[in-house]
């Protein structure tokens, strides 16, 4: 609360503590293959495919 009493919200940009659409581009960018970009194999799970093409 502020000095009036009057209650003040946090505000962040990236609420997940990432800034998503840099990490999108760093997939994108460093996992390119001739077939495709291979996504991680730490994300093969989640996503339920291994390459976007």
């Amino acid at each position: 609360k502020d000095a009036s009493g009057k209650t003040q919200l946090a505000h962040s940009l990236n609420g997940s503590a990432l800034a998503l659409p840099r990490i999108v581009a760093s997939l994108l960018e460093n996992n390119q293959t001739p077939e495709g970009i291979k996504l991680p194999k730490v994300l093969v799970p989640y996503a339920g495919f291994d390459t976007i093409n």
